[in-house]
């Protein structure tokens, strides 16, 4: 996942929102751990937004692990 990646998505989701704004959350939000992002869901699970943003952070991250397991399944099948 790269920052663009999570800035489109999160463009997608709030494009009620400026591109300052959704920039500023992306950097704030990607560098983070899991165990970080999912601490501050918990503090931030009333905000519609923040709570949005995390999950698609989260999700985002899941999957990039579920496509390289499967390229990884992938070379050593062939």
């Amino acid at each position: 996942m790269t920052e663009q990646t999570l800035l489109a998505d999160l463009s997608r989701q709030f494009p009620q929102l400026p591109n300052l704004d959704l920039t500023l959350l992306t950097r704030t939000l990607f560098p983070l751990s899991p165990v970080e992002l999912y601490t501050l869901r918990l503090a931030h699970g009333d905000n519609a937004i923040m709570k949005a943003a995390i999950d698609s952070t989260i999700r985002q991250r899941q999957e990039e692990k579920e496509i390289a397991a499967l390229e990884l399944q992938h070379e050593i099948c062939h």
